[in-house]
């Protein structure tokens, strides 16, 4: 009743909606992703937020997922390289977000790898 079921009538989805109110009742994100198998989270790994440009565009980031009712997983990088990214890799997709995003800088000497070459 709580995910507005079409077979629900109004009186009742009221009341489950006034109880669930009185209880401080809050849908379980872990439960439901079960059920959909999506996080709905994504992850930014970032080399570095010393600079204006990836603070600019993590903001950017942020209300975007948030406007898509997204988490958002942040992961920062001390070097960006294969020994740094394995741990952080494996446990986002233990958490199995739905999405990374990159934003590591071009100058640092990373080169670009995909998931399926490396965490198969």
């Amino acid at each position: 009743m709580i995910n507005n079921s079409p077979d629900v009538s109004a009186e009742t989805r009221q009341r489950v909606w006034d109880l669930a109110f009185e209880m401080s009742y809050h849908p379980n994100v872990i439960a439901r992703s079960l059920v959909t198998q999506q996080s709905s989270t994504i992850s930014v790994m970032v080399s570095s937020l010393d600079y204006h440009g990836p603070n600019f565009f993590l903001v950017g980031i942020e209300h975007e997922a948030r406007a898509l009712d997204y988490s958002l997983a942040l992961s920062i990088l001390p070097e960006p390289s294969m020994s740094n990214i394995e741990a952080p890799m494996q446990g986002l997709l233990e958490r199995q977000v739905d999405g990374i995003l990159w934003m590591i800088s071009p100058d640092s000497g990373f080169t670009y790898f995909s998931h399926t070459e490396h965490y198969s």
